[in-house]
């Protein structure tokens, strides 16, 4: 069986707080470690039996066992409908408790964003993203995703710099064809022979289709666009990703800062209190030492009340 208690813990009163909350099991659980610190301590103090219902009785304490909370009627939800986390967060900062803290506020926000209660979110112990970085990066991969979900495809003829080289080509052309009808026609006095004609239509077609041999070229500047553009997405992803973790690492530094005077203020006021309560003891023990006639009770009571504590 263990022997541990807790040095600084008044169980007298963890007794008393335990009957007036009609929990049994805690006032047995308070008595026995109360006799094991009188047992250890050697403090004069008398080990007792009570059962809990004699207990109050004889301290005049009436129970009032505490209110059962019903089950969570949100299921799969980690937070609790009758507890307010908001100040179990704050609670647990006041015990030292910073893990503690960090729960109880992610649980208030999670119910306040489940339920709509409209506090709004809390970012003291767990990250916020208050410039919407996430979000900006996110729709970004999601930019990349749909950008590169369907292959490369390229299709001359809607392509702006081939319909352009056509249209010049075009205009190249017909002049061709008309200063080599105007030639014809001064040369043969007006009666072009039909195959001079075909021929010139020949090489107006000709002149056209040279269009067509940039298409490979232009095809390879449109897939070097393309990837170009992917890398450029891939860059833009990148750099939201380093604010947004520079984002993260600035409020981690923020709150380990704050998290560390929390528990340099909690371990002081922990030391002082366990000053206090040696010098307690210490003064209570040289006036039942110094007074035979007096029992352990009140030479604490002594103590208490004297101006040296």
């Amino acid at each position: 069986m263990s022997n541990r208690f807790d040095p600084d813990k008044d169980y007298m009163e963890e007794m008393k707080r335990s009957a007036a909350a009609g929990d049994e099991a805690g006032f047995n659980s308070a008595q026995t470690a109360r006799n094991r610190k009188i047992d250890a301590t050697g403090s004069g103090y008398a080990r007792t039996n009570y059962t809990m219902k004699d207990f109050a009785k004889q301290n005049g304490i009436t129970s009032v066992p505490a209110v059962r909370v019903p089950a969570n009627p949100y299921p799969g939800r980690m937070w609790d409908a009758e507890t307010d986390h908001a100040q179990e967060s704050i609670n647990s900062v006041k015990r030292g408790d910073i893990p503690g803290a960090m729960y109880h506020e992610k649980m208030h926000n999670d119910k306040d964003g489940a339920l709509g209660l409209g506090y709004g979110a809390s970012g003291y112990w767990n990250y916020l993203d208050k410039q919407g970085l996430g979000g900006l990066r996110e729709g970004k991969l999601r930019e990349i995703e749909d950008y590169f979900g369907k292959d490369f495809e390229y299709d001359y003829r809607d392509d702006e710099r081939y319909q352009a080289i056509r249209r010049l080509k075009e205009k190249e052309a017909d002049k061709a064809y008309e200063d080599g009808y105007a030639a014809l026609s001064r040369q043969f006095d007006g009666d072009i022979p039909v195959n001079m004609i075909n021929k010139l239509l020949t090489t107006k077609g000709e002149i056209i289709d040279q269009a067509d041999s940039y298409i490979p070229t232009l095809e390879q500047i449109a897939r070097d666009m393309y990837y170009n553009k992917g890398n450029q997405l891939y860059s833009q992803y990148g750099l939201l990703n380093n604010l947004v973790q520079e984002d993260k690492q600035d409020f981690y530094t923020d709150r380990d800062f704050v998290a560390q005077g929390v528990m340099n203020n909690y371990n002081n006021r922990k030391s002082d209190e366990a000053t206090r309560y040696n010098a307690l003891m210490d003064l209570a023990a040289m006036y039942y030492n110094d007074d035979p006639t007096i029992n352990w009770d009140e030479a604490m009571k002594r103590a208490r009340s004297s101006d040296y504590i």
